[in-house]
C-alpha cells in the first residue's frame, strides 16, 4: 500500500514537472506571442466627432486584449497629439463622453446609426445641456438630432423634433437599465476616463436615491429605518455599493480595468506605435477605410512597433 502511494505520488510529481517545462510558456515565449498577437485596433475619427470620444472607444476596445490604457500616460500622450499636434482636428474638450447607440434610421431604403455621445457622465459638460420640450430632452439631444439630419439630403419632415423625442426616450430607458447591466463606469452613469474624486459623488448619490448610505458621509434617514421587504430599489442600492467599491481606490480601479486576455508584463508606454493621418475626403489615400457615403477623417494605427508616436509622418 506505502509502495503504490509513493509511486503515485512520484507520478503526480512528473507529471507536474514536465507540464510546466513543456506546456506552460515561459516569459519568452509570451513576449513573442504578444508581439506577433499584439496589433492595436484602428483609432478612427469620423468628422464632427471629438476626438477624446474616439479615442476612448478606442481604448477600452485596445484595452480588451492589452494592459489598461485609459488614464495611464500613452493614452493622454495620444490626446496631446490629437489634440494639439494634428491640424486637421479639433478639440473642443478633453473629457470624453459615454457613446451610446440608439438604433437605426431607414431613409431612401439605406440604414443610418444613431449615435449619441452622452454629456450627463461628466457634471460639468452636463450643465450647459438646458432642459426643452417640458424637461423631457435637452437641449445637446436637440443639437445632436439637428446635426444628423443635417447630413440627410432632402432631410425628412419634423426630423429635428422626432429625432431628439426618440434620442430622449433612448437615453432615458439606457438609465433605467443601469444597475442591471456588467459594466461597472456605465452602472454609475460615469465614463471610464472619471477622475477619483467623482466615482465617491456619484456611488453616494446613486444609494441615497435608494434609501441606503454609503458610509461615512451624510445620511438619507436618522440610521433607524428598515427594509420591510426585499425590493428592486434595495437591490440596485446594494449593486451601486458593490460597483462602487471596485473602484473605490486606484489599485482597486487598476484591478477592475485589466484586460480578461493574460498578456505578457510589456508596458505599451515603454514601446509606442505609429500613427497615420488619413483624410477619407481624399480617394488617393482613404486605403479602403471610408464608406463610400461618408465623409470622415481617420486616425489609423499600424503594427504594434518600438516607434515613436508620429501623427505626420
Amino acid at each position: 500500500m506505502a509502495q503504490r502511494t509513493y509511486v503515485s505520488l512520484w507520478l503526480v510529481v512528473l507529471v507536474s514537472v514536465m507540464q510546466a517545462a513543456f506546456i506552460e510558456p515561459d516569459t519568452q515565449v509570451d513576449i513573442a506571442m504578444h508581439a506577433y498577437e499584439g496589433k492595436l485596433p484602428d483609432l478612427v475619427i469620423h468628422e464632427d466627432v471629438e476626438p477624446v470620444d474616439a479615442l476612448i472607444v478606442w481604448a477600452k476596445l485596445a484595452s480588451k486584449d492589452h494592459q489598461p490604457i485609459v488614464r495611464e500616460s500613452i493614452y493622454h500622450e495620444i490626446l496631446d497629439e490629437l489634440c494639439n499636434q494634428t491640424e486637421t482636428l479639433a478639440c473642443t474638450r478633453t473629457r470624453a463622453f459615454e457613446k451610446l447607440e440608439l438604433g437605426k434610421m431607414t431613409y431612401f431604403g439605406e440604414e443610418y446609426d444613431i449615435q449619441y455621445y452622452n454629456p450627463s457622465v461628466d457634471p460639468m459638460a452636463q450643465r450647459n445641456c438646458t432642459g426643452i420640450s417640458g424637461g423631457n430632452a435637452n437641449s445637446c439631444m436637440e443639437e445632436a438630432a439637428s446635426l444628423f439630419c443635417s447630413r440627410l439630403i432632402p432631410p425628412p419632415d419634423n426630423c429635428v423634433r422626432d429625432l431628439t423625442a426618440h434620442i430622449a426616450s433612448q437615453v432615458q430607458a439606457v438609465d433605467q437599465k443601469r444597475l442591471d447591466g456588467k459594466e461597472t463606469y456605465s452602472r454609475l452613469g460615469l465614463e471610464m476616463d472619471a477622475p477619483g474624486h467623482e466615482l465617491y459623488k456619484k456611488s453616494a448619490l446613486l444609494a441615497r436615491q435608494r434609501g441606503m448610505n454609503i458610509s461615512p458621509f451624510r445620511r438619507v434617514d436618522n440610521g433607524t429605518m428598515t427594509f420591510d421587504k426585499w425590493s428592486t430599489e434595495t437591490t440596485h442600492a446594494h449593486t451601486v455599493v458593490d460597483t462602487f467599491m471596485k473602484i473605490h481606490d486606484p489599485e482597486a480601479r487598476e484591478w477592475n480595468d485589466k484586460p480578461c486576455t493574460p498578456v505578457s508584463g510589456l508596458a505599451l508606454g515603454l514601446h509606442g506605435f505609429a500613427i497615420r493621418v488619413v483624410d477619407c475626403r481624399s480617394s488617393s489615400t482613404s486605403e479602403g477605410l471610408c464608406a463610400p457615403s461618408m465623409t470622415r477623417t481617420a486616425i489609423c494605427s499600424s503594427r504594434f512597433e518600438s516607434k515613436p508616436i508620429n501623427l505626420n509622418g
